[in-house]
């Protein structure tokens, strides 16, 4: 795998302030803050209708 020399410099970064061993621990602690930052969709269902309260119910 190829990367560029500012991307390993950041990735060097990561690993020395999180006391990483390896550029994989590095990787996978990106995608896991990535992960935790993500909109949820729990309880979303796409095939129904918005449910808005008229005060009527």
């Amino acid at each position: 795998m190829q990367i560029l020399k500012s991307t390993k410099e950041w990735l060097d970064q990561i690993i020395a302030e999180r006391d990483l061993r390896t550029y994989d621990e590095a990787i996978m602690f990106l995608i896991t803050e990535r992960q935790r930052n993500l909109p949820s969709d729990f309880g979303v269902f796409s095939d129904m209708e918005v449910y808005v309260c008229t005060g009527e119910d």
